[in-house]
């Protein structure tokens, strides 16, 4: 038996913040989850204004001024959402990045920062139409989930916990997988001493009218394969001392996949934060590989922490 992997530390946590109703709705979650001790980093990534102003002429004096006037608006948005912070306990410090002078795009430039301040999540808030979703489409996503080093916290425009305080209902999607633990590993990281934790594995039986083998057959065998890999997280879970729940989770048959009966069981159980990895197998992979936070942000409709597998 290998001994124990001890919880990794969540100590340094990166907030990315825009103009955006989102940053604030983020920042006001991060606020109810980090605890004194804990080290928070506002950054706000300006963008080169050649690229976000096309129309004005490239004269150097314009060019300038347009900058400036960005770095004040990031100054005033960086101020802001510190005072949500005061007499917190946790210690808080303020970034500008120019990505007229780092170069690259603003997930680049967020890449960068957070990489080089070792942080250990990275907080963005999402909506579907603007703001900092931007940097979870497309291109976007495979530079944060392919190059970031730390997890990637979600947190929907909408959503508003219902409480102050420590989380009282943590959810982890797992697949028995090792990059699966991993995240349940980082993801404890955010648990209080009374937090309730939840650990679901999805069936996907949509995928199996097509296979050859009997369908009640496979369901066994799946079924099988989940009650497995949901007792591989009961060491992990018995070690916290914190109330947990384990279960085995099935899409409908027909017009449904893991991402969506994944959430769905999430709202309906009311989880305050999701945790999935990155790198699983079977359904979980096929919902995570590609453009991972595209797709979580547009479907989230709870906080989502993404986590890279353990290097």
């Amino acid at each position: 038996m290998q001994p124990a992997q001890p919880i990794p530390t969540l100590a340094r946590i990166a907030l990315a913040v825009d103009p955006t109703p989102e940053s604030l709705s983020a920042a006001r979650y991060a606020r109810t989850l980090l605890r004194p001790g804990m080290r928070l980093r506002i950054v706000c990534a300006i963008d080169n204004p050649r690229l976000v102003l096309p129309d004005i002429p490239r004269i150097d004096a314009l060019l300038t001024s347009a900058r400036e006037d960005l770095m004040r608006e990031a100054q005033v948005i960086n101020e802001r959402i510190a005072t949500l912070f005061a007499d917190s306990g946790i210690e808080v410090e303020q970034a500008i990045v120019d990505t007229s002078v780092t170069g690259g795009s603003v997930a680049d430039a967020l890449v960068s920062d957070t990489s080089a301040w070792n942080a250990d999540v990275l907080m963005v808030g999402a909506n579907p139409h603007h703001g900092l979703l931007r940097l979870v489409e497309g291109a976007m996503s495979d530079t944060l989930t392919t190059r970031a080093r730390c997890a990637l916290l979600i947190v929907p425009a909408a959503y508003a916990r219902p409480s102050d305080g420590g989380l009282q209902r943590l959810m982890f999607a797992v697949d028995g997988s090792e990059p699966s633990l991993h995240a349940v590993r980082v993801g404890l990281g955010f648990a209080a001493p009374t937090t309730l934790l939840y650990a679901a594995y999805v069936i996907d039986r949509a995928v199996r009218l097509t296979d050859i083998v009997p369908v009640r057959a496979l369901e066994d065998a799946y079924r099988a394969e989940g009650e497995d890999a949901l007792a591989k997280i009961g060491p992990l879970f018995h070690a916290t001392g914190n109330p947990t729940k384990r279960s085995v989770v099935e899409t409908r048959p027909t017009s449904d996949d893991v991402a969506h009966a994944l959430m769905r069981d999430a709202v309906h159980w009311r989880a305050e934060l999701l945790v999935v990895g990155t790198h699983g197998r079977r359904g979980i992979a096929a919902w995570l590989i590609g453009s991972v936070a595209r797709r979580v942000a547009h479907l989230a409709q709870v906080p989502v922490l993404l986590v890279r597998g353990a290097e």
